[in-house]
C-alpha cells in the first residue's frame, strides 16, 4: 500500500498580506507570509496568484494548477547537473507526486508591463521528488500573460542558491 503524505494549505488574506500555512501529518507546520502592501493593483494580483500556485502544489490540486498554467507553459530548471526543460503536461503529471516536508515561498518583486508580468519568488523546500530528496533554497522568475482577462504563467525559470549567499540582492 502506498503511503501518501497529505498536507493542507490555508490561504488567509488579511489586509495587504497573503499568508500560507502548511500542516504536515507529523504535526509540524511551516508558513510563509508575502507582504503585498508595497504592491498595487495588478502586481498584488500576481503576488496572490503566486501564493495560490504554492498552495495548489502543496494540496495537490491539479485543477487549480492547470488553471494557472498557459498551454505553452515550460519550466526551465538550472542545476549543477545541467538545464532541464519540462513542458506543461509533464510538469502537471509529476507535480502531484512531490512529497513535502517543508515548502515556503515569498514573492519579492512583481513588475507589470501591460498584459505581461514578471514575478520573482524566493523560497526553500525540503521535498522528495521522483524518489530523490531535495533540500534547497531557490529563486524563481515567472512570466505571466493576461489573456481574455485572466493571468496565466507561460514560463518559470528556477535556480537554487547556496545558503551562504544571502538574499540581500533581492531585498
Amino acid at each position: 500500500m502506498k503511503s501518501i503524505l497529505m498536507a493542507t494549505a490555508c490561504i488567509v488574506v488579511t489586509g495587504p498580506a497573503v499568508a500560507q500555512a502548511i500542516h504536515h501529518p507529523d504535526g509540524s507546520t511551516s508558513a510563509t507570509m508575502t507582504d503585498t502592501s508595497h504592491m498595487t493593483g495588478e502586481a498584488a494580483a500576481i503576488s496572490s496568484l503566486e501564493a495560490r500556485w504554492t498552495a495548489a502544489l502543496i494540496a495537490k490540486d491539479q485543477a487549480a494548477l492547470a488553471d494557472l498554467l498557459a498551454p505553452e507553459f515550460q519550466l526551465v530548471g538550472i542545476r549543477s547537473t545541467g538545464v532541464t526543460a519540462i513542458h506543461r503536461a509533464e510538469w502537471l503529471a509529476t507535480a502531484g507526486s512531490i512529497i513535502f516536508h517543508d515548502f515556503t515561498t515569498q514573492t519579492t518583486s512583481v513588475q507589470v508591463f501591460g498584459d505581461t508580468a514578471l514575478a520573482t519568488v524566493e523560497g526553500r523546500w525540503d521535498i522528495v521528488f521522483r524518489g530523490h530528496p531535495i533540500k534547497e533554497n531557490f529563486y524563481v522568475t515567472d512570466v505571466w500573460v493576461r489573456r481574455d482577462g485572466a493571468w496565466r504563467v507561460v514560463r518559470r525559470h528556477s535556480s537554487p542558491y547556496q545558503t551562504t549567499v544571502a538574499s540581500a540582492a533581492a531585498r
